[in-house]
């Protein structure tokens, strides 16, 4: 055991799945006043206090690595053994670490502010290194490769709410691309939920922020 949780439980009691990712790096993303504000037992406040420093130590150490050229990324634990392969959602691991520096211990928010600085580069590098600059859904560090997807199922953008990009409009909507390391789009044509759900809607927020913003001013 390396001090994480589960992706995937199992129903008998005791028994628990072979695979372990960066899941509960989520404890950080909240300040400390925040967290302990939303803790309803002390049971849960201690949890807040202490456990949270902790998931971040489990993961640096056991799933946190840097490859030979300086990225530094989080592989999967799986099977009991280390899979040099970073997924696509755990880019959102550099903001939540970020977040989580606020309220660690003053020696360590610099430490925790520079490890989330180099996931969020490396996870920059995974979309500069494809044709489309689009990131795919995860990408590996091995046989000398490096934040590079080299298995065809993990070539695809699902449209993750990052950015609206220009390949992925189709009439009538949005679509998936099947491999970003094409120079040609070869579309899925599947528009996810989550794209309207949550693209669509931090977009327009961040929209309503800049417009606001700009009519507020003088030269508006």
């Amino acid at each position: 055991m390396i001090g994480l949780l589960d992706l995937f439980g199992k129903e008998k009691p005791g028994k628990h799945s072979s695979r372990y990712i960066h899941s509960l790096v989520s404890n950080l993303r909240l300040r400390p006043d925040a967290r302990l504000a939303s803790a309803s037992s002390p049971e849960d406040r201690t949890l807040v206090t202490t456990g949270c420093p902790s998931v971040f130590q489990a993961i640096e150490t056991n799933l946190m690595r840097k490859s030979s050229s300086g990225l530094t990324y989080i592989a999967e634990w799986k099977g009991g053994l280390l899979e040099h392969k970073m997924g696509h959602l755990t880019c959102f691991a550099g903001g939540m670490i970020a977040l989580g520096a606020d309220g660690a211990p003053g020696d360590k928010t610099g430490h925790q502010m520079e490890q989330a600085a180099e996931i969020a580069r490396t996870c920059h590098e995974s979309y500069a290194r494809t044709a489309l600059k689009l990131g795919p859904e995860a990408f590996r560090f091995d046989g000398g490769v490096e934040a590079i997807a080299t298995r065809q199922n993990e070539k695809y953008f699902i449209l993750r709410p990052e950015a609206l990009e220009q390949h992925c409009k189709v009439e009538g909507g949005y679509s998936g691309i099947r491999d970003v390391y094409a120079s040609t789009p070869n579309h899925d044509d599947v528009q996810q939920s989550f794209y309207l759900a949550e693209t669509l809607k931090l977009s327009s927020r961040e929209y309503a922020k800049v417009t606001t913003k700009a009519s507020s001013t003088p030269t508006h």
